[in-house]
């Protein structure tokens, strides 16, 4: 199922929190949550706020609080967690079944995914494809700079998960729909600019995936932890 959450790219970790509360009060005996390619821990404070025990892991650690794991290689540390948060980080695997599956391996029976990736529905993604052969956040500049090396759409995500472990996986699309007479609105490139929103809002009726650059992710290892 595919649900529709009204925030931009920018906020999936305002998606990531809320998805935590969520969990926390239906499963009080969450405890642990591992954040992987943390960056600068942007989600500590909102987490342990939460009462939770917060551990961060990243490639390229950039403080000492966080632990180094390259998650296409096994867990180098002691214990597990009851939550792990994964965000914006499965596209830039080169491995990304080996990389899930020792992700999976660090959870606990019955613990949660919640994970984001970039959309290829996404309508602005489609119509970059149209026009340049390639999808919006899979061009070349996208593999220099970002390392996008795996396309992750929803199907073959969901098949992935699977795959590993995980069941009840949910998908739902992070962005808002097109606003044809958002700004900038004025300009040379007026018409330009609304044929292309137009589009944009047509592709977005008639496939409600398309209307948002990420996929929010939650999935839950097989087990025997409480429903949500």
């Amino acid at each position: 199922m595919i649900h529709q959450f009204g925030i931009e790219q920018g906020s999936r970790f305002t998606w990531a929190v809320r998805t935590l509360e969520r969990l926390k009060l239906a499963n009080p005996a969450i405890q642990t949550v591992f954040d992987i390619g943390s960056g600068n821990e942007l989600l500590r404070h909102q987490i342990e706020t939460m009462g939770l025990v917060y551990r961060s892991f990243d490639m390229s650690p950039q403080n000492t609080n966080i632990q180094q794991w390259n998650i296409e290689e096994r867990f180098p540390y002691p214990g597990t967690a009851d939550v792990l948060v994964c965000l914006e980080i499965i596209e830039h695997l080169n491995n990304p079944w080996l990389g899930m599956r020792n992700v999976s391996a660090t959870l606990a029976t019955g613990g949660h995914l919640i994970m984001t990736t970039p959309n290829p529905s996404w309508s602005e993604s489609r119509l970059h494809l149209l026009s340049a052969g390639v999808l919006g956040m899979f061009t070349e500049d996208d593999l220099r700079v970002n390392h996008h090396v795996f396309t992750p759409w929803k199907h073959i995500v969901n098949h992935m998960l699977l795959d590993n472990g995980f069941e009840k996986i949910d998908f739902a699309v992070l962005g808002s729909k097109t606003k044809v007479f958002a700004h900038p609105f004025w300009g040379l490139k007026l018409p330009l600019r609304v044929g292309f929103r137009l589009t944009k809002k047509l592709i977005e009726s008639l496939d409600g995936a398309a209307t948002g650059s990420l996929y929010g992710v939650l999935a839950q290892k097989k087990g025997s932890h409480a429903d949500e």
